[in-house]
């Protein structure tokens, strides 16, 4: 879970920075639109794939270069059940009591996230209906901004029955009702009820809304409203009450964006030319993101660590580690006592350079053990046909 929250937060970033360095200048609202949601998509979807790679074996020495699929190392694990016991015990509620603070953070704004549709539906259902230039208008008793709920736009009674309803800001509501984006909006919020550790998420929401806001804008504008009318009215409307966050509106606090954003409509569009880095730069992260940490499936790299007091080569040639040990890798990370063999039966096992005989123990108290597993078929490249049986390298330090 840890190395999902830092790719997730690291994606989101890069993302983000991203968006804010190419795009947020652009007119090209429609393209925007979908970064964005492809940028919110992608950074929570992508590191949780977790994939194995296909890796290919290198040419040379005469050996066949076969595409091998590496499994993770948790295949390969067994452990004992007194180190089960010993680390259920050191490891007290510390990860126990991180979970159950993100239940119930996710389970509390699960209830408010439910409650606002809710009650936003019951609103829709039980208020009175009417159509205006065929477009349903829901009537409420209470002064609010109006704004839009998926396919029905709410406004104050008192502006409808006494003809002070305003004409553009009714099409800026219908550009947000023909346009979707209360998908957007319900789609972020509902992200956020299980990913609200991302701080990315909240900043991608003000970008969506603001983006959502300039898309109005530009319907108004092109329904054949005068750019200086709908500018003052921006400028000059009077907000009697904030809007809820999951809905949309006729947004306040985009004011000055908007106004920058309007002065240039009858500028000429530029070509969408930021899209050529936007494409590689979701292909670099993907992967980076997607798979498993490919470093951990080479050869020569470290996959794990470990700490006890021997490590032993048994007659039934089995690895086992034993004494007071602090072992992670794989799947596992625990603390605890007595034996334990994590690794596949037959395998050599190669301490600093020396290969271990049958029943041969190596002391290693005090020294930091790290683990560099080889397959059958990359121990045999390596060994020729002594690797046949796969090896298992533990290379020490102090």
């Amino acid at each position: 879970m840890t190395d999902y929250l830092i790719k997730s937060t690291a994606c989101s970033l890069i993302l983000y920075l991203t968006y804010i360095g190419f795009f947020r200048n652009s007119r090209a609202y429609h393209m925007n639109r979908l970064v964005l949601l492809l940028s919110v998509f992608y950074a929570l979807i992508v590191p949780a794939l977790n994939m194995a790679p296909i890796m290919l074996q290198k040419f040379g020495h005469g050996h066949t270069a076969p595409l091998l699929k590496i499994l993770p190392v948790s295949n390969y694990l067994r452990v004992s059940e007194p180190v089960i016991a010993a680390a259920q015990t050191d490891f007290p509620e510390v990860p126990f009591a991180c979970l159950l603070v993100y239940a119930i953070v996710s389970t509390i704004l699960l209830i408010r996230f439910t409650i606002h549709i809710s009650l936003l539906l019951l609103k829709g259902y039980r208020a009175d209906k009417v159509i205006h230039q065929d477009t349903t208008l829901a009537l409420l008793n209470e002064k609010v901004n109006p704004f839009t709920f998926f396919h029905t736009i709410f406004i104050t009674r008192e502006s409808y029955e006494n003809k002070t309803l305003d004409e553009a800001l009714i099409r800026h509501e219908m550009a947000h009702k023909r346009q979707l984006h209360s998908v957007d909006v319900v789609i972020l919020e509902a992200a956020l009820v299980f990913f609200w550790l991302n701080p990315f998420l909240y900043l991608f929401r003000k970008l969506i809304k603001a983006n959502h806001e300039y898309l109005a804008d530009d319907f108004v504008l092109r329904s054949g409203i005068s750019l200086s009318d709908y500018s003052n009215k921006i400028i000059n409307y009077t907000f009697q009450r904030k809007t809820q966050s999951i809905v949309s509106g006729f947004n306040h606090l985009f004011i000055r964006n908007r106004l920058n954003m309007l002065s240039r409509f009858n500028q000429k569009k530029k070509p969408a030319w930021q899209l050529i880095l936007f494409i590689p730069l979701l292909i670099v992260l993907f992967l980076n993101t997607a798979f498993k940490n490919t470093n951990d499936f080479l050869p020569d790299s470290i996959q794990g660590i470990f700490y006890a007091d021997e490590i032993h080569w048994s007659g039934e040639k089995e690895i086992w580690i034993r004494g007071s040990m602090k072992v992670k890798f794989g799947s596992n990370d625990f603390t605890g006592k007595g034996s334990f063999s994590g690794f596949d039966r037959g395998s050599l096992l190669i301490v600093d350079g020396k290969r271990l005989s049958v029943n041969e123990s190596v002391h290693i108290l005090g020294k930091r053990c790290n683990l560099i597993f080889l397959t059958k078929e990359q121990a045999k490249i390596k060994l020729g046909t002594d690797g046949t049986v796969g090896v298992v390298q533990v290379n020490t330090s102090r």
